[in-house]
């Protein structure tokens, strides 16, 4: 059965320490074998090694040795592959000194025809969805005892149409029962769906980042090929078991029924028939394949009249040597064709029809192949002449630049997708990206500055933020405080040992730092001391975001779709005020920004605007090509001329300007950070015009 193979990448949850990846690659019939699939689902909870140069090295051993040899079996090949992979992970591990396999969780599969083959390592999992069945079909293939080898057993079964996979970081059913696994996936129509389904119900109770590789096996009508050995009539497969007269005899004498095109009968020279099918195969030119099939098929029905004509005519010749022997070789063939029974012969027309069939087929398979490539070739071109007018129509209307540039992108992946002519599709998109970049004005830093280093002395900490202290600055993780002096990082400070710190902000005014907790508490950092917070209300809200204005503080709780404002008084602060007055939605925020206004972040990376707690109408002119959905905080201050975004997605500072007469806001320029870290937070200081970007281990420093 061949099989059409449909896969989607999936992150579920938070961002989360270390390194997680897909990776897919399908090797195709045209190269050898059958459809192929191999699959990767790595993660590593470490930031001590790179992770992305160690999947990319995985995954090039993979292609590399699964599809070499492609004669011998595919489980023995999957077998060598991982030894292969092993190997390479020791030589990693002596590199870098360290060892990071107890660390690493993969699953890795291939999919060869229709079989299925499989490893894992670590608390990744995999899981077959068969009627709304679900099975675990990685338990028990790593060894828990010998945590330096990355694979130790393979397993494998076969696949069948409607079958779906999961492979999984880390295990999904400890999340979702099985049996409302096996609904959500088989009950969807799509699998993007399907996995989009599995994230809403399982996102909630997820602490960390889940990475979740979906595949669905998708049957196809299977072309029966002329050179396989099944018998469409359902008489059989073995011909020569039950039609022994079609022996080395009766391949001779239907050759010698096959004349040459233009030939007469008495011309007729003994061939075989399977040598006649052979050169027929190797006809390059279609046509003339189907006409000298079509001939076959027309000798076998009167190949008997004509011998036997031939035969009478040979009788009344003078019986010379030559003709003697071409008479009784005539003479044997029509014994031989008599003794045939009618079924037999039958079957053997059934045969001729079968590589008509086929030949049909390869015309027609050639040419929609031919069709399909002429179609490619002119969605190049449509993408090529687009990227020649967005630049130059980028200089005065970079609206309709951005339109055309779109177009061109989705037809390039479209050709991408396709499998033939990738290679010009890869340069269209490198093309598309930096006309894209310069309509953006954007600037790329290779190797962008870093203020502050925490992989070397504290290398297990996983920081989260910034703040400004008079002429210092401190950065903290979930429970400690680092304050950082002209780059030199002094030694921590315990903010309290049973609180989980979600944001913090400068309150210059009192000359101290406040933290957000998990808890939704708040600890107060003033004269070196730390103390909680009192509100009248005897608990904050819950917030996703915590700032100060004019001494008073303000939280941003998405889960209500609201801004409460606190008051600060002699002992604590006030009950909660709600800032909103006006209905404004602010459910589904990110973070919020005060400098007179209070400018709140969406998820799909829209900016609202408030005034005194209604909502300000405002555009924003020139705006980015790109998506900003992956935006996770904003940030701007009184008497700042810009607002700052800070994307976690496209590792990137976007920089806003303020026109002070219309309120309105212009998209400037960008910076994007070429590092493998995940950026966190941002702090930008108006004075020395330096924006602190935050990421797992280092504080980067950009002067814009």
């Amino acid at each position: 059965m061949a099989f059409r193979i449909a896969h989607e990448f999936l992150m579920i949850g938070k961002e989360s320490l270390g390194f997680s990846k897909n990776y897919f690659y399908e090797w195709e019939d045209g190269m050898g074998g059958p459809r192929s699939q191999i699959f990767l689902n790595l993660r590593i909870d470490s930031t001590e090694v790179p992770g992305n140069e160690i999947g990319e090295s995985i995954f090039e051993i993979i292609k590399n040795y699964f599809f070499h040899g492609l004669e011998r079996d595919a489980s023995n090949r999957f077998e060598d592959t991982l030894k292969e992979v092993n190997t390479e992970i020791r030589k990693k591990e002596d590199e870098l000194g360290i060892k990071f396999v107890p660390n690493m969780h993969v699953v890795v599969a291939a999919v060869w025809g229709d079989s299925l083959y499989l490893s894992q390592h670590g608390e990744s999992e995999a899981y077959l969805v068969r009627r709304r069945f679900v099975s675990t079909v990685s338990e028990g293939l790593s060894d828990p005892k010998n945590k330096d080898e990355l694979f130790s057993n393979i397993s494998s079964g076969d696949l069948t149409a409607g079958d779906y996979l999961l492979f999984c970081s880390s295990r999904l059913v400890r999340y979702i029962t099985k049996s409302d696994l096996g609904k959500l996936i088989s009950e969807e129509l799509s699998l993007k769906v399907a996995l989009n389904a599995i994230n809403d119900a399982v996102s909630i109770d997820l602490m960390d980042r889940m990475s979740v590789l979906g595949v669905h096996i998708e049957g196809v009508e299977e072309v029966i090929d002329g050179g396989d050995a099944q018998d469409v009539s359902g008489q059989g497969s073995n011909w020569a078991k039950k039609l022994p007269k079609l022996g080395a005899s009766l391949k001779l004498h239907l050759g010698k029924l096959i004349p040459e095109k233009g030939e007469k009968i008495e011309k007729i020279e003994g061939i075989e028939e399977v040598e006649e099918v052979e050169e027929i195969e190797e006809v390059e030119e279609i046509e003339e394949v189907e006409e000298v099939k079509r001939e076959v098929a027309e000798k076998i029905i009167e190949g008997t009249e004509e011998v036997q004509v031939e035969a009478e005519v040979q009788a009344e010749v003078p019986k010379k040597s030559s003709k003697k022997q071409a008479l009784a070789d005539m003479t044997d063939l029509i014994q031989e064709w008599k003794e045939l029974k009618r079924d037999k012969i039958l079957l053997a027309l059934v045969a001729v029809v079968v590589m008509l069939l086929v030949g049909i087929y390869m015309v027609r398979h050639q040419g929609e192949k031919q069709q399909l490539m002429e179609d490619l070739e002119t969605k190049l071109e449509t993408v090529e002449l687009n990227i020649n007018t967005a630049q130059t129509q980028g200089s005065y209307d970079k609206e309709s630049a951005t339109a055309l540039l779109d177009e061109a992108e989705e037809l390039a992946l479209e050709v991408l997708n396709s499998g033939y002519l990738r290679g010009k599709a890869s340069e269209y998109l490198g093309e598309i990206e930096s006309q894209r970049d310069y309509l953006d004005n954007v600037t790329r830093l290779e190797t962008p500055t870093v203020f502050a280093d925490f992989a070397i002395a504290y290398p297990t900490v996983n920081i989260l933020g910034i703040v400004p202290f008079g002429d210092r600055y401190y950065v903290y993780s979930y429970n400690q405080l680092f304050e950082v002096v002209l780059g030199d990082i002094q030694e921590p400070v315990t903010i309290d040992a049973d609180e989980v710190v979600v944001d913090a902000a400068y309150f210059e005014e009192d000359e101290s730092v406040l933290f957000l907790t998990k808890a939704n508490r708040i600890i107060e950092f003033k004269d070196d001391q730390f103390s909680f917070v009192d509100t009248d209300d005897g608990s904050w809200h819950s917030a996703v975001d915590l700032e100060i204005y004019n001494s008073r503080i303000y939280l941003l709780d998405a889960s209500q779709g609201q801004i409460w404002r606190y008051y600060q008084q002699r002992n604590g602060y006030s009950g909660a005020d709600a800032y909103v007055t006006d209905g404004t939605d602010l459910i589904n925020t990110k973070s919020l920004a005060i400098d007179g206004f209070v400018y709140i972040l969406r998820d799909d990376g829209d900016i609202v605007k408030l005034l005194s707690g209604e909502y300000v109408d405002y555009s924003i002119k020139n705006v980015p090509t790109t998506d900003l959905s992956g935006a996770i905080e904003i940030y701007t201050e009184f008497e700042m001329f810009q607002v700052f975004m800070l994307d976690a997605v496209g590792n990137r500072v976007l920089i806003f300007n303020k026109d002070s007469r219309t309120g309105n806001l212009a998209y400037a320029s960008q910076y994007v950070l070429e590092t493998e870290e995940s950026l966190k937070k941002l702090y930008a200081d108006k004075e020395s015009g330096r924006v602190y970007v935050v990421g797992d281990t280092k504080v980067y420093e950009i002067t814009y």
